[in-house]
């Protein structure tokens, strides 16, 4: 059928002209055209890129990728303390622990690494041998990755003990006259003193000993007594049955204020330099006292250069025997 379209006629689809030659119209040439001519800029752009001649497209400031969560330690003590025959399983208290880290190792003095397992983001858990030559010794723990540089780490100082494993001292005042209790937290105390040789003591400086009373396994008290205003009492919580090792746990006792623990930077046995500082933890420290009167027992009492950094914390140098 012929239908005629202003001198231009219409068959199967197709625009031809009257003579029976088909065309394309101009404006769909001249899109294929711009096409094909914009393809070929995009292709050679990213030729001059890949080859190095252009500088690499700068990146998208506005939305800058988020920092790699790392570890963060908040405490210097562990959270919680299970002992097994063969090993001590330390829970340690943190921030932005990912579940699906695997490469942090806690790492002991001596080199040793253990595999630590992630819990949850605020927590993680490594495993300590408890036999052999780290038994009756402080192990210290660092958290560290194995693949990239470590960007935060903090050493924990524990005491492994055959029978025990002393990791809090909490006194508290009962009363300037008397006598006040001192609440020892630890694993696995002997409750029944009776089944052991030498039984553990507390040792208070020139103030003579006192016996330890087991409330639990996990819990014993001593009696302090008092210390008068001007001066001070260093208690020593030293067990017969690691001979040797009355000189890990101390704090001073005033009738006003009192320190809960030491924390070491680093062991002072092991430096070789002739000294370490020790930052002391307390609540209500005299910072306008006199210079406290710290000891240090290490075969041989003696004194050592305390700092008042404020009233909760103070610095106390040590100094290797010999």
């Amino acid at each position: 059928m012929r239908l005629p379209v202003y001198g231009v006629r219409v068959m199967e689809k197709k625009l031809v002209y009257r003579n029976g030659y088909s065309f394309i119209p101009i404006g769909h040439m001249l899109m294929l055209l711009l096409m094909n001519l914009v393809g070929a800029l995009v292709a050679y752009e990213s030729w001059r890129e890949n080859c190095g001649l252009l500088p690499p497209r700068p990146f998208d400031t506005r939305f800058p990728p988020e920092p790699p969560l790392m570890p963060v330690l908040r405490s210097s003590w562990p959270r919680e303390i299970e002992s097994t025959p063969r090993s001590v399983i330390v829970t340690l208290l943190g921030q932005y622990f990912d579940d699906w880290i695997d490469l942090l190792v806690c790492k002991m003095g001596d080199g040793h690494r253990v595999a630590a397992v992630v819990i949850n983001e605020s927590a993680v858990e490594c495993k300590l041998p408890f036999t052999g030559s780290f038994a009756a010794r402080a192990i210290w723990l660092r958290l560290e990755t194995l693949s990239q540089p470590v960007y935060q780490t903090d050493q924990i100082a524990i005491l492994i003990r055959p029978a025990a494993d002393y990791r809090t001292v909490s006194p508290h005042h009962a009363s300037t006259r008397g006598s006040a209790r001192v609440w020892i937290t630890g694993v696995n105390f002997p409750v029944r003193v009776e089944k052991i040789e030498s039984p553990p003591v507390c040792i208070f400086g020139n103030r003579g000993d006192s016996g330890v009373h087991f409330v639990s396994d996990t819990k014993a008290w001593c009696a302090v007594p008092p210390a008068n205003s001007s001066g001070s009492v260093t208690l020593w919580i030293g067990s017969q049955l690691v001979a040797g090792n009355a000189r890990e746990f101390a704090f001073t006792y005033w009738s006003e204020a009192y320190i809960d623990a030491i924390f070491p930077t680093s062991y002072p046995w092991s430096i070789g330099k002739g000294f370490a500082w020790v930052t002391v933890v307390g609540e209500d420290l005299p910072y306008t006292h006199p210079p406290l009167n710290c000891s240090f027992y290490a075969g041989v009492q003696r004194a050592l250069a305390t700092t008042l950094l404020n009233t909760t914390h103070a610095k106390v140098q040590l100094r290797s025997p010999g």
